[in-house]
């Protein structure tokens, strides 16, 4: 459980250097960066379900939200990459 704790401090740290990288780099594209504007409420409720797993002592309600919201954020991120990319994925 602790390394989960670590890693989501990774994720996180990771996330705000790659915010901080798009807007610099990407700063004119209006899909990277509406990708971040729906990553950021993921990642801060997924930062928010996290703790409460922990005080909750996992109650598997809001375990399974925490687990939605990963999905999201798996989602959303396979979005962006494929709009930082894009000629990658076209045919």
């Amino acid at each position: 459980h602790l390394l989960h704790r670590i890693f989501a401090f990774l994720v996180l740290g990771h996330f705000i250097g790659m915010l901080i990288r798009a807007l610099k780099r990407y700063g004119t594209d209006k899909l990277v960066i509406r990708s971040f504007t729906y990553l950021t409420p993921i990642v801060m409720l997924q930062i928010a379900l996290g703790i409460m797993v922990v005080l909750s002592i996992k109650d598997p309600y809001i375990t399974s939200y925490h687990v939605i919201g990963g999905a999201a954020l798996l989602g959303v991120m396979v979005m962006l990459v494929m709009r930082v990319y894009p000629t990658r994925f076209q045919r």
